[in-house]
C-alpha cells in the first residue's frame, strides 16, 4: 500500500504540474480569444462602415482614408480662405450699406426740408392765387403754377393795375368834379363852375354888386323866369349886374384871362327889357331846373351821396392798387424763386435718388444677403469638412488600432497555436494519469478490500478464538519502511484453529451452558446496545432522514466499496463541477461583454435613428433578420434616392437663387407679388437658366425698345416744334405752344406704368376686397349691371337719333325720314327692363372666364370684346327684339323732289341689299342711293358726337356708281350731300367716267405713282 501511495502521490504531483501548466496555457489562450474577441467587435464595429471583404486589405482603406483626409484638408483651406473673401466683402457691402443708410438719411431730412418748403411754398402761391382770382375776378382753371403762369397773372395784373389807374383818375376827376360843385354850391342856388364866383368876386373888388343868373331868377316870379329863359337860355350860367356904367368899368378892369375856361355871359339887367328876341336855338340841360329850389336841394343831397360812394369806390381802388402793388411783388418773388411745382420736381428728385440709393442699398442687400448665404454654406462645408476630418480621422485611428491589433493578434496566434499543440500533448498526458491514477485506485481499492475482508475474517476467527480463550491476541508487522511492488497474499489457513475452537466451544458449552446463558446474552446484549446506538450515531451523522433510506442488503465491505466508487464518482462530478465552473465564468465573461456589445448597439440606435431599438422575442431569428437586412439594403437604395434627389433640389436651389440674385441685379423683381402661370412654371423648372436669360434679353430688348421710342419721340416733338415755327402765324400762341412742348418730358412718361401698375394693384385690392365680402360684390355687380344698362339704353337712344336726324324737305316743302325704324315700341326704354338680363349674362360671363382658368389681370381684348363688347351687351339686352329699318326708294321720277312720302316708298334695308321681291328692290342705283344715305347717316352722328366742328364732312369713295349714270339714281344722292354738308370725294378711272357723272364734279385732279411718291395736282404730297 505504502508503495501504491507513493506511485499515486507521485502521479498527483505530475498531473497538478500538468494542471498548472494547463492553467497558465488556458489563460494565454484566453487571454488570446479575449484579443481575437476584441478584434471581431473592432472588425464588426469597421463592417458597419466599410465592406467586409474591404477589410481584407485595411492597408487599401488606409490609403484611401488618408487620401480623402487630405483632400478634405484642402477643401477645408479652400473654404477658409473663401470665408475670409466672403467676409470681408459683406464688411465692405456692409459698410456701402452705411453710406447709403446715410444717403436715405440725408435725402430724407432733404425731403423733409423740401416738404416743409413746398408746403410753405403751396400755402404762399395758394394765398397769392385766392388774391389773384379775387383781383382779376376769375375762377382758377386747375393749370399748372409754373413761373409761365405766373408771368402771364402779372401781365394780366399789370393791366389790370393800369386800368385801376386810369378808373382812379377818372374818379378822382369825378369826385373833385363833384367836390367843386359842392363847394360852389353852398348857398341856396345854382352855381354852375367857380368862373362865375371869380369873376363876381373881381366885380365885388371894383364894387359893382352882380347876382348869379340863379340867385336872380330865383327871385323873379314863375312867368317872368320862363321868359327870360325863353329869350336867353345861357342866362343860368351869367351874372348879372345893375347898369351899363357897371359893365364898363369891368370891361376896363378885369383881366381878359378870367375867361379862358369858361366864357360867362354878363348881362346888363337894364338892357335884358329891350324888344328882341334871339336868333339861335340852344339844348338846354338840367341845369334849367337848377332854379327850383326842390330840385336843387335833392341834386345838392344826391351829390354829397354820390361824393361818399365815389369816395368808397376811389378807396377800394386804391386798396386793390395797394393789393396789386403787393400782389406783383409777391409774384415777382415767386418769379424769382421756385414754384411749389419746381419744389415738388426736386422733391420727386430727391425722392427718385432716395429710391435710386433704396434700390441699390436692396441690391446690396440682396448680395449681402446672397454673400451671407454663401459664407453659410461655406461654414457649413467647413463644418462638414471639419466633422468628416474628424470621422476620418478617428476612422484613421480606428483602421491604424485594429491593424496593429490583426498585426499582434497573428502573431500571438502562431505562439498559441504552438500553445494549444502543446495543451493538446498536456492534456493527453494528464488524461493518461487519470488512466494510470484510475488503475491505481482501482488495483488499491481492490487490495483494501482483499485487506478488509482477511481483517474481518481475522476478526471473526479471533472472536471465535476468544469465545474459549479470552485472552487471545493476533499481532502483524505494518513496517512504514516496507515498500514491495507486489500486493501481499491475504489468504488465511484457519481451519485446524476453527476445529479446535469448535471443540472448546463444544466443551464450554456443555459445561457453562445451564450457568452462563443468560450472563452471555446480556453481555451480547449490552454489546448490541453499544454497536446499535454507535451506529445510529453515525447514521444521525451522516443524514439526518436515514431511516427513508432503503435497504441495501449488503455486507460492510461492500457497503465501503460502493462507498469509495461514490466518492470516486464524487470527485469525478467535483472535476466536472469545476470544468463547468470555468465554462459559466467564460460564458458569463462572454455574455457580459455581448451585454455590453449590445448596450453599445442599442445607444448607436438610438443615436443613429432617434428610437429605442425593438425588442423582440425569444425565437427563430434568422427568417427576420434576413427581412430586416431586406429592409436596410431598401432603405439604403432609398436613402441614396433621397439623397441624389436632395442634392438635386440642392442644385435647382442654388440655380434659382442665382437666377433670382441675376434678375434681380437688372430689374427689382418681388417673388409675392409674381403670379404663376402653370406652362412658364414647368419651363422655368425644365430649364431654368434658358427662360431667365430669355427674360434678361427680353428686358433689355424691351429697354432698348422704349429707349428708341424716347429717342424717336424726342425727334417728332423737335420736327413738330420747327413745323410750329415755319407754319404757325400767331406769335403768341406759337411761343405758348413751343414753351408747352418743351417742357414736357418725355422720361417722365415712364412713371406713366408706375402709375398704371398702382392702379392695377388698388384693382386687384378691390377684387380681392369684393372676392371676400359677399354684399359689397353684390353692390358692385349691381352698379355694374346698372353701368351697362344706362350705357345700352344710350345706344338705344342714340340709334333712335341717329335715324331721326336723316330727314330731308323737298321743293314743295314736304319733310320726310330718309330712313326709319320700324318696331321701336320693342326697344327697352329705360335700365329697369334689361337689369336682370344683364345681370345673369355677367354671372355667366365670369364663370365661363373662370373655368377656362384665363388670367383676367392679362385678358385679351378681342376675349374681352366678345365677353362685354358694346355689339355683344345691345344683343343680350335686346333679345332678338332688333327693329326693322325701313329706307327710302329713289324712283325713276325722283319723287322725292315734289311729292309727299309714302308708306310705298319704304322698304327695309335687307330687301335693298339681297334684292327680295318682284320690285326694282337691289337694283345698283336703289342699293347705291340708300347705302349711300346710310354711310352719311352715321358719319353725320359719329362727326356730331366727336366734336368736329367742321363744316362739312368728306365722304370718299373707290368708283362708287360704276356704270349707273341714271339721272334719278344721281340727283338723290348729290342733292342729299348738299343738304347734309358733305363733300364727295371719288377715286375712278378716267376711261370709265361717264359724262352724266363727270359734270356733276367742279374740280378734277390727276393722280399718278411715280417713284413711290404721291404727285397731287403736280404737288409732291
Amino acid at each position: 500500500m505504502h508503495h501504491i501511495e507513493e506511485q499515486r502521490e507521485g502521479l498527483k504531483r505530475k498531473k497538478k504540474e500538468y494542471l498548472k501548466t494547463v492553467e497558465t496555457m488556458e489563460k494565454q489562450i484566453n487571454r488570446f480569444s479575449l484579443q481575437e474577441e476584441d478584434l471581431s467587435k473592432v472588425r464588426k464595429k469597421l463592417e458597419e462602415s466599410y465592406d467586409p471583404l474591404s477589410l481584407l486589405y485595411p492597408e487599401r482603406i488606409l490609403e484611401e482614408l488618408e487620401n480623402h483626409y487630405q483632400t478634405s484638408k484642402e477643401t477645408s483651406e479652400k473654404n477658409a480662405e473663401k470665408e475670409a473673401l466672403y467676409r470681408k466683402e459683406i464688411e465692405k457691402l456692409n459698410r456701402s450699406m452705411d453710406r447709403l443708410d446715410m444717403e436715405v438719411t440725408a435725402k430724407e431730412k432733404e425731403m423733409d426740408k423740401l416738404q416743409q418748403e413746398i408746403h410753405q411754398q403751396e400755402a404762399y402761391e395758394g394765398k397769392t392765387l385766392r388774391q389773384i382770382s379775387k383781383q382779376l375776378m376769375e375762377s382758377y382753371d386747375g393749370s399748372l403754377l409754373t413761373h409761365a403762369w405766373f408771368k402771364e397773372k402779372l401781365e394780366a395784373l399789370k393791366t389790370l393795375e393800369a386800368e385801376k389807374k386810369e378808373k382812379l383818375e377818372a374818379l378822382q376827376r369825378r369826385i373833385w368834379e363833384k367836390n367843386m360843385d359842392r363847394s360852389l354850391n353852398k348857398g341856396d342856388y345854382f352855381v354852375p363852375n367857380r368862373d362865375i364866383l371869380t369873376i363876381k368876386e373881381e366885380m365885388e373888388k371894383l364894387g359893382i354888386h352882380g347876382e348869379t343868373g340863379n340867385e336872380y331868377l330865383m327871385k323873379t316870379d314863375e312867368e317872368e323866369r320862363r321868359e327870360i329863359l325863353e329869350s336867353d337860355p345861357g342866362f343860368i350860367y351869367a351874372i348879372v349886374i345893375g347898369n351899363q356904367r357897371d359893365w364898363e368899368i369891368i370891361e376896363k378892369n378885369i383881366p381878359k384871362d378870367l375867361f379862358l375856361h369858361n366864357l360867362v355871359p354878363i348881362y346888363v339887367r337894364s338892357d335884358m327889357n329891350q324888344s328882341g328876341k334871339q336868333t339861335f336855338k340852344t339844348v338846354t340841360g338840367k341845369g334849367e331846373h337848377m332854379i327850383e329850389r326842390e330840385f336843387f336841394m335833392g341834386w345838392k343831397a344826391d351829390m354829397d351821396r354820390e361824393i361818399a360812394g365815389l369816395g368808397q369806390t376811389e378807396k377800394n381802388i386804391k386798396e386793390d392798387l395797394t393789393e396789386i402793388a403787393k400782389l406783383r411783388q409777391d409774384i415777382n418773388i415767386i418769379l424769382e424763386g421756385d414754384t411749389a411745382r419746381d419744389l415738388q420736381v426736386e422733391w420727386e428728385n430727391r425722392k427718385e435718388e432716395k429710391k435710386n440709393f433704396t434700390e441699390e442699398k436692396r441690391l446690396k442687400g440682396e448680395g449681402k444677403a446672397g454673400k451671407e448665404g454663401e459664407l453659410e454654406k461655406t461654414i457649413h462645408i467647413l463644418k462638414a469638412e471639419t466633422k468628416k476630418q474628424e470621422n476620418l480621422r478617428h476612422g484613421i485611428d480606428q483602421l491604424r488600432d485594429y491593424m496593429e491589433r490583426a498585426e499582434k493578434v497573428r502573431e500571438e496566434e502562431v505562439r498559441i497555436t504552438a500553445v494549444r499543440r502543446d495543451l493538446k500533448g498536456i492534456e493527453k498526458n494528464i488524461e493518461n494519469l487519470e488512466e494510470t491514477l484510475e488503475e491505481i485506485r482501482n488495483f488499491e481499492e481492490k487490495v483494501r478490500e482483499q485487506y478488509r475482508t482477511w481483517e474481518y475474517q481475522l476478526q471473526r476467527i479471533l472472536e471465535e478464538v476468544k469465545e474459549v480463550y479470552v485472552g487471545a491476541e493476533y499481532h502483524h508487522d505494518d513496517k512504514e519502511s516496507f515498500r514491495n511492488e507486489q500486493p501481499p497474499d491475504m489468504k488465511i489457513n484457519s481451519e485446524e484453529l476453527r476445529i479446535l475452537v469448535k471443540e472448546r466451544k463444544a466443551l464450554e458449552k456443555s459445561i457453562t451452558e445451564n450457568h452462563s446463558d443468560i450472563a452471555v446474552l446480556e453481555n451480547d446484549l449490552k454489546h448490541h446496545r453499544e454497536s446499535y446506538h454507535k451506529i445510529l450515531a453515525e447514521l444521525e451523522k451522516l443524514s439526518g432522514d436515514w431511516k427513508s433510506f432503503r435497504d441495501l442488503a449488503m455486507t460492510m465491505g461492500e457497503i465501503e466499496v460502493l462507498i469509495k466508487s461514490m466518492e470516486k464518482a464524487i470527485g469525478k462530478l467535483r472535476e466536472e463541477k469545476s470544468t463547468r465552473q470555468s465554462d459559466k465564468d467564460r460564458i458569463l465573461g462572454a455574455l457580459n461583454t455581448l451585454q455590453r456589445s449590445l448596450r453599445d448597439k442599442e445607444e448607436q440606435i438610438r443615436k443613429d435613428h432617434q428610437r429605442a431599438p425593438t425588442l423582440l422575442e425569444d425565437r427563430e431569428l434568422s427568417g427576420e433578420l434576413d427581412l430586416v437586412e431586406r429592409n436596410i439594403r431598401d432603405n439604403e437604395r432609398y436613402l441614396k434616392i433621397c439623397e441624389e434627389e436632395l442634392e438635386s433640389s440642392r442644385e435647382k436651389e442654388r440655380k434659382v437663387e442665382t437666377n433670382l440674385i441675376k434678375m434681380k441685379s437688372i430689374y427689382p423683381v418681388d417673388p409675392t407679388k409674381a403670379k404663376a402661370e402653370d406652362i412658364l412654371k414647368e419651363k422655368v423648372q425644365n430649364n431654368p437658366d434658358q427662360m431667365v436669360d430669355e427674360w434678361i434679353l427680353k428686358y433689355h430688348r424691351n429697354i432698348n425698345a422704349i429707349s428708341k421710342t424716347e429717342e424717336e419721340g424726342e425727334r417728332n416733338r423737335e420736327a413738330f416744334i420747327q413745323e410750329i415755327r415755319r407754319d404757325l402765324v400767331e406769335d403768341q400762341l406759337k411761343e405758348k405752344i413751343i414753351e408747352t412742348l418743351k417742357g414736357a418730358k418725355i422720361g417722365n412718361f415712364r412713371k406713366n406704368r408706375i402709375t398704371f401698375e398702382s392702379m392695377k394693384q388698388n384693382f386687384e385690392k378691390e377684387l380681392l376686397s369684393l372676392s371676400r365680402d359677399k354684399q359689397k360684390a353684390e353692390e358692385a355687380m349691381s352698379q355694374w349691371t346698372k353701368r351697362a344698362s344706362i350705357h345700352v339704353i344710350r345706344m338705344v337712344e342714340a340709334l333712335k337719333t341717329m335715324v331721326g336726324e336723316m330727314n330731308y324737305t323737298n321743293e314743295q316743302g314736304y319733310a320726310f325720314p330718309l330712313v326709319k325704324l320700324k318696331g321701336t315700341e320693342r326697344l327697352p326704354r329705360d335700365e329697369g327692363e334689361i337689369t336682370v338680363l344683364l345681370e345673369d349674362y355677367f354671372i355667366k360671363a365670369i364663370e365661363k372666364v373662370l373655368e377656362k382658368n384665363e388670367d383676367i389681370t392679362n385678358l385679351d381684348e378681342k376675349v374681352y370684346k366678345n365677353l362685354m363688347g358694346d355689339v355683344v351687351l345691345f344683343s343680350k339686352a335686346l333679345q332678338g327684339r332688333y327693329p326693322t329699318l325701313l329706307v327710302y326708294k329713289m324712283s325713276e321720277r325722283n319723287e322725292f323732289r315734289f311729292a309727299r312720302a309714302r308708306e310705298e316708298y319704304y322698304t327695309t334695308w335687307e330687301a335693298i341689299n339681297k334684292g327680295e321681291g318682284d320690285m326694282p328692290e337691289g337694283s345698283g342705283g336703289q342699293t347705291l342711293s340708300v347705302n349711300t344715305f346710310v354711310i352719311m347717316m352715321i358719319m353725320s352722328f359719329k362727326k356730331k358726337h366727336t366734336g368736329n366742328e367742321n363744316p362739312s364732312t368728306v365722304l370718299l369713295l373707290d368708283n362708287p356708281f360704276g356704270k349707273a349714270s341714271a339721272k334719278h339714281v344721281l340727283d338723290p344722292i348729290f342733292e342729299i350731300a348738299n343738304k347734309l354738308n358733305f363733300q364727295l370725294i371719288c377715286f375712278a378711272a378716267p376711261e370709265i367716267i361717264k359724262v352724266e357723272i363727270s359734270e356733276r364734279f367742279p374740280v378734277f385732279w390727276e393722280l399718278k405713282l411715280h417713284k413711290g411718291k404721291v404727285l397731287h395736282g403736280g404737288r409732291i404730297m
